[in-house]
C-alpha cells in the first residue's frame, strides 16, 4: 500500500521533529515556509523537506500549512499515494508501524469511510468547542488572540446554522488523520477547505460539521486523548 506521511510546518511554532527509522512502507514529506529555519541533522531523518511555491504567499501562514492538510490530494508529491496520513507539527512520532494497522483497517471500510480520526479529548461536539474558543477569546487568552478571531468563529457558528449545517455533532482533533485518496473524500476534504478560506478560524469547527453532513463515521483513533499517553507519537504545545 503506498502511504505518505505529510506534515505542513509554516511559521516558527514548532521545530522539524526528527522522524523515527521507518518500519513500514512510508514516504515522509515535511512542507515548510523555509527549510533554512531547521536543523539540517533533522531534515535528514525526513524523505522530502520542501519548501513549495504554493499556496499564495499573501495568506497567514496557518491557512499554508492548512493546505497541506485539508487538500493534499491536490499537491503535485502527494497524487500518485494512495494514503495520505497528516500530521501535526507538534507530534513527535515514536515509531511508525501502527500506520499499517491502520491502513489495514481502513481498506475494508466503505470508500467514503476511509478516514481515520481521534475524538477530541475534552469537548465532545462542535457546539462545545466554539462555546470554549469564544469563552478563551473573551477572558482575553493571548495564546487564542495570535490564531483566532471572536467575530468570525460567531459568523462561522452562525452561518453553518443558516445554511442548514447540523452543529450539534461529533468533534474530533484534526491533528492526526489518515485519509484514503479517493474521489468520494476529496469532495469532503475541498468543502472543507472552502469552509477555511471563507472563515479562516479554527479548522476543527469545520471538519465536524461537513463530516456529519455527508454522514461520514470515521474510523476512531484508538487513544482516549491524543495528546497524552499515546504510545504512537507524543505531543509538544505549539510555542
Amino acid at each position: 500500500m503506498s502511504a505518505a506521511l505529510i506534515v505542513p510546518n509554516f511559521g516558527t511554532d514548532d521545530a522539524i521533529k526528527p522522524m523515527p527509522k521507518k518500519d513500514m512502507e512510508l514516504t515522509t514529506f515535511c512542507f515548510t515556509d523555509n527549510i533554512n529555519e531547521h536543523d539540517p541533522r533533522i531534515v535528514k531523518t525526513w524523505d522530502h523537506v520542501i519548501q513549495p511555491p504554493y499556496p499564495a504567499a499573501f495568506l497567514p501562514m496557518r491557512q499554508r500549512a492548512y493546505y497541506f492538510k485539508q487538500q493534499p490530494h491536490r499537491v503535485d508529491e502527494l497524487r500518485e499515494f494512495r494514503w495520505l496520513v497528516i500530521a501535526d507539527a507538534a507530534f513527535q512520532f515514536r515509531e511508525t508501524r501502527f500506520i499499517a494497522n491502520f491502513l489495514d483497517q481502513l481498506a475494508l471500510r466503505p470508500m467514503a469511510n476511509r478516514i481515520l480520526l481521534a475524538k477530541h479529548p475534552q469537548r465532545a461536539t462542535v457546539d462545545e468547542e466554539a462555546a470554549f474558543l469564544l469563552a478563551e477569546l473573551d477572558r482575553g487568552n493571548a495564546y487564542f488572540h495570535r490564531r483566532y478571531d471572536a467575530k468570525r468563529v460567531r459568523e462561522q457558528m452562525a452561518w453553518f446554522r443558516r445554511v442548514g449545517f447540523r452543529t450539534d455533532v461529533p468533534l474530533y482533533n484534526a491533528g492526526f488523520i489518515i485519509v484514503e485518496n479517493n474521489t468520494e473524500l476529496h469532495a469532503v476534504f475541498n468543502d472543507w477547505w472552502d469552509m477555511q478560506m471563507r472563515f479562516g478560524q479554527l479548522d476543527q469547527l469545520g471538519l465536524g460539521v461537513i463530516l456529519a453532513a455527508n454522514e461520514i463515521a470515521p474510523l476512531a483513533f484508538p487513544v482516549a486523548n491524543i495528546c497524552e499517553g499515546n504510545p504512537y507519537f507524543t505531543f509538544t504545545a505549539h510555542a
